[in-house]
């Protein structure tokens, strides 16, 4: 199995939508929904890790 397939298998996809998101120019951006991945379980007394993909990496796993 590849890290990629293992990757696969051990998370836990899910997603978040927001109802608007108004940027720093102010524009606003309607319905956005963001898919990420979790892997494992988070603990009170650790700093979860958080990898953010932009749309430039082609695969983020997510989605």
């Amino acid at each position: 199995m590849s890290c990629y397939e293992m990757a696969k298998s051990i998370s836990t996809k899910k997603s978040y939508r927001f109802a608007a998101i108004t940027t720093e120019d102010g524009q606003e951006l309607a319905d956005v929904t963001i898919a990420y991945e979790t892997f494992g379980t988070f603990r009170d007394h650790k700093t979860p890790a958080i990898l953010l993909c932009h749309a430039l990496t082609g695969d983020a796993h997510a989605g």
